[in-house]
């Protein structure tokens, strides 16, 4: 599956997204590592001893082995049985020093999302994303878990603790696979099984990012969170497991392949991609107070093209209206649809046809009659404004194929309001060959002046 593509699905599935943060996405501002790194280095120096007798072998794997390694470290570094006191110790005086990962944490404030699982047993990321303490919700193991009720709140974003809590007087959290298991076995338990969340999560997609877990993570933790939704497989993707490195086993593959668990390295690239996808989305939505640069008008099947279009603009410091909602090669012809472009058209300067095959197509079959017709009528009626504006062009068309134009051209189908002269913009998304006139052009002259 191309990038491009698992970027849409994200973007697609953004509402039905429920993201879960493993503990390697949080590090420690000014000393440039990971938090698991952190935590082996505060080791080292309280236990010098103990340090010279580790291998770098094993180093490594304390600090990139996820529970593993953890498992390792508490091994080694249990002296006089003070491991866990002392872990919490650190994580508790150097916390106004712990970040989430930057790009993760835009993305979070970006969706919004009304559930976070996390296998942090501590409020770190609470603390990132400014929630206040009814936000926390910590898995107990206790007798008392069914009077814990996951309550979730449309105004809010509740933090799920999966793996415990390490902050409270007498605590219970996983550190190491002694603890885990202790865990895994109060999940099969139905008594105390989490309240609340197993439902929420049927209709959901997990989105699950830099998690360093072995495949009995999903076998024996998200197995009984989500098992209806894996044994029926209602849809064509059950979830993405977005990673920071460490190549999974042909095992793991296997066995994410068979649940339709998409698993893919570089989450740091794809969730970057998602980004930018949403800033095009938000820049774009329908507010009566806003107004636009340009209004780009597209083919549902060029939807990834006019993306990648309208993102180059955005980086210009251009604001652009696109239609997102229509996509897949879908247009609606009234209704909603209708009222979305008007008012995309009316809050725009200029109109931007990006001209492909599908875009000729389409206006041979009439698809883009209410558009286009639209664009025109508006040009005509605020003709005089726009002059007073210095606007000397309204549409600006974009040529991907440049034989289709010609073809929409010679059978009339491009209304001649809007392609009547021979002025367009060559986009091969390739400044460098010469015949790309859109890269090298400056839009930044087309910026609404305040």
């Amino acid at each position: 599956m191309k990038q491009n593509q698992i970027i849409e699905e994200l973007v697609k599935y953004q509402d039905c997204l429920v993201p879960v943060i493993g503990d390697e996405l949080f590090y420690v501002e000014d000393e440039n590592c990971t938090l698991h790194e952190f935590i082996l280095q505060c080791f080292e120096k309280d236990f010098p001893n103990v340090a010279d007798e580790i291998t770098e072998e094993e180093r490594k794997l304390m600090c990139e082995g996820g529970y593993d390694g953890l498992t390792l470290l508490s091994h080694r570094y249990n002296v006089d049985n003070n491991y866990e006191s002392k872990y919490i110790g650190y994580i508790e005086r150097h916390r106004s020093h712990i970040r989430l990962n930057d790009t993760v944490k835009e993305y979070i404030k970006r969706t919004q999302p009304k559930l976070i699982i996390t296998t942090s047993s501590f409020s770190l990321l609470e603390k990132e994303l400014n929630l206040d303490g009814k936000s926390s919700f910590w898995y107990s193991i206790d007798d008392n878990q069914t009077d814990n009720k996951l309550l979730l709140s449309p105004k809010r974003t509740v933090v799920y603790h999966l793996f415990g809590n390490a902050e409270a007087p007498m605590p219970d959290w996983v550190y190491n696979d002694s603890s885990l298991l202790k865990f895994i076995h109060c999940l099969h338990d139905k008594n105390s099984s989490p309240d609340g969340l197993t439902q929420y999560l049927k209709k959901k997609f997990l989105l699950i990012l830099g998690c360093k877990l072995p495949n009995w993570f999903f076998q024996f933790i998200l197995y009984p969170l989500n098992q209806e939704l894996i044994i029926n497989r209602r849809s064509t993707r059950q979830g993405f497991w977005l990673r920071t490195g460490r190549d999974e086993s042909l095992a793991l593959k296997s066995f994410l392949d068979g649940i339709n668990f998409l698993s893919i390295r570089d989450m740091e690239e794809i969730i970057r991609g998602v980004n930018e996808r949403l800033e095009v989305k938000l820049s774009s939505e329908e507010n009566d107070n806003e107004d636009y640069d340009i209004f780009i008008s597209h083919a549902g099947e060029d939807s990834d093209l006019a993306i990648n279009i309208a993102e180059y603009l955005l980086k210009k410091g251009i604001r652009v209206w696109i239609d997102r909602r229509r996509g897949n090669g879908e247009t609606e012809k009234a209704g909603d649809y209708l009222e979305r472009i008007k008012h995309g058209i009316e809050h725009s300067r200029y109109f931007m046809p990006i001209v492909t095959s599908n875009y000729v197509y389409k206006c041979r079959q009439g698809d883009f009659g209410i558009e286009t017709d639209y664009a025109v009528e508006w040009f005509k009626n605020g003709d005089e404004c726009k002059k007073q504006e210095g606007i000397r062009v309204y549409s600006l068309p974009v040529v991907v194929d440049q034989a289709s134009y010609n073809l929409g051209k010679s059978l009339n189908v491009l209304p001649v309001e809007l392609f009547g002269t021979n002025h367009y913009y060559i986009f091969t998304g390739n400044d460098g060959d010469g015949k790309d006139t859109f890269l090298n052009h400056p839009w930044e002259n087309f910026k609404r002046k305040k």
